[in-house]
């Protein structure tokens, strides 16, 4: 199964002759289909930034913690921009032009692995020096639903990781995303949002 179409369309030519129409099929990603289900005990201060009548707007960010990390050990993902400073920049630049508040989501949890979206998402905020009552990481959800509850609450998102902006696609969230992979265009182009995708 393809979850786009430019990943049928690369399917078809790795398979090449092996190809048969009757076995590789053309799909949707299921996390389209994921109920959210809310998270019963979000911490202060984020309780009240999650608030439906909140008098500000609440902006998403998810950090990869495996592409945080991984332009200082090779480069495996041929980025040809600084991850790193980008996102200082755009946090930077979200703090400065605007009075959002930042809930930073990770979405790969766990600590201290590289791929720990926690963990990237606290070294970004120190990095920028950011105020905790501006921004602030989500806690590690219970599981994909509670995520994805979390993400639906936002008035716009930013992710890295593919299934925290089918999050947000999926729950009507106005979405970008920092592409690192092919697979985002295909996913982004399948809801009319390709334009909201930037290739790194």
């Amino acid at each position: 199964w393809a979850r786009d179409v430019d990943s049928f369309e690369n399917l078809k030519e790795l398979a090449g002759s092996a190809f048969d129409p009757e076995r590789h099929r053309l799909g949707v990603d299921v996390a389209f289909a994921l109920v959210p289900r809310p998270d019963a005990t979000p911490p202060s201060p984020l309780r009240d930034w999650l608030e439906p009548d909140r008098d500000r707007p609440l902006v998403g960010l998810n950090v990869n913690g495996d592409v945080w990390v991984d332009q200082k050990r090779g480069n495996t993902f041929g980025l040809t921009i600084d991850y790193r400073s980008t996102l200082e920049r755009l946090l930077r630049r979200m703090l400065d032009e605007s009075d959002a508040r930042i809930m930073l989501v990770p979405h790969v949890i766990g600590h201290g692995h590289n791929a720990s979206d926690g963990d990237a998402s606290r070294a970004l905020i120190d990095a920028v020096r950011a105020p905790a009552d501006r921004v602030q990481v989500a806690p590690d959800p219970v599981g994909a639903a509670e995520a994805k509850w979390l993400i639906a609450q936002c008035d716009w998102f930013m992710g890295t990781r593919m299934h925290a902006t089918i999050a947000a696609l999926s729950t009507k969230v106005p979405c970008a995303t920092i592409a690192y992979s092919l697979k985002a265009r295909g996913v982004f182009d399948s809801v009319g949002q390709s334009s909201h995708v930037a290739n790194a």
